[in-house]
């Protein structure tokens, strides 16, 4: 029977911690040449107003077989919709049986910052206090949670597209984090 998890429940079962040992382990199978990868396949039909991507991925070391399925209709924020719509199929690598299918948008989003904070750790300064953010969008809340489990971050500045934008975005990750976090007085 497959497994329907929607980000409410993968919140509750991913920790960031997990994520990031999950990412910089698949990081070093990829590097090792254990995972197979292939080119994303794209399908826009002429009278689509998005397009399809599909990313399939096999690694063979931790026996995962998976694909994710995302829309990119840029038009979708005058509907009201995200731009990025994405759901993820996990497979049992034995079988092919699926067994799960899982919000995507969610996983993107902490797989990215995970990607992020396994690089940080392996080549950002020890010392590093500050995390500069430019942006206040998804990757950007992810970013500011993730970044400060993998240095002794202090405080977090956030460059936005408007000063409106950053406050905002300040605004709403305050009661997430334990750092401190403020708007980009200016881009320099």
């Amino acid at each position: 029977m497959t497994l329907l998890l929607t980000r409410n429940e993968l919140e509750k079962v991913l920790d960031a911690q997990s994520v990031i040992q999950a990412v910089e382990q698949g990081c070093a199978e990829y590097s090792a040449g254990k995972a197979q990868v292939p080119i994303r396949t794209s399908l826009h039909g002429q009278d689509m107003p998005g397009t399809l991507l599909v990313m399939p991925c096999a690694m063979g070391e931790t026996h995962v077989l998976g694909t994710k399925f995302a829309g990119v209709y840029p038009n979708n924020p005058a509907r009201g919709l995200s731009t990025i719509e994405a759901l993820y199929v996990l497979f049992d690598y034995e079988t092919g049986a699926s067994l799960a299918i899982m919000d995507a948008n969610f996983m993107t989003g902490i797989r990215t910052a995970a990607a992020s904070a396994v690089a940080t750790r392996h080549l950002a300064r020890e010392d590093a206090t500050t995390l500069g953010i430019f942006g206040t969008g998804t990757q950007a809340e992810y970013h500011a949670l993730l970044i400060p489990l993998v240095r002794p971050i202090k405080q977090i500045v956030i460059q936005g597209s408007s000063p409106e934008k950053a406050l905002a975005f300040v605004e709403r990750m305050k009661a997430r984090l334990t750092v401190k976090i403020s708007a980009a007085r200016s881009l320099e």
